[in-house]
């Protein structure tokens, strides 16, 4: 899915232009509407991981579609030297409307690994994870 390599790229022109105008993100209790303010959750969320690591990828994989869904399973991981590293799974349901446009997109991570990712960012002195992770 484009929406998924572009993310993992870190290529957030190419994944504007797959929101529709009035897309929303949510990932908990923040919600995000319209498409700069989803691209803004996906700035936010790549500068924290930029300010508090040294390295983090991301990889993605579709692991289902249906018709106007896609869930895809998102692997991010970070590292901080010297040689600290987590691995965090999270997930991310995408909506996409009849003519292609993705029209909502939400995170979520189940509560173990959403709080030893939580804590993992705690000990190496970062922030709390913004929306984005799921976590």
């Amino acid at each position: 899915m484009a929406l998924t390599r572009a993310l993992d790229d870190g290529d957030l022109g190419a994944a504007g232009r797959l929101l529709g105008p009035e897309c929303e993100c949510v990932d908990g209790a923040s919600r995000a509407r319209g498409a700069e303010a989803v691209l803004a959750v996906y700035r936010a969320a790549a500068s924290w991981a930029e300010r508090g690591f040294d390295d983090v990828r991301h990889s993605s994989t579709v692991e289902s579609t249906s018709d106007g869904h896609a869930r895809a399973v998102v692997t991010t991981v970070l590292m901080r030297v010297p040689g600290r590293w987590h691995r965090l799974l999270h997930v991310r349901e995408i909506s996409v409307d009849p003519r292609g446009r993705i029209v909502k997109i939400a995170h979520s991570c189940e509560a173990a690994p959403s709080a030893a990712f939580r804590a993992f960012a705690r000990e190496c002195g970062a922030a709390p994870p913004p929306p984005g992770y799921g976590a």
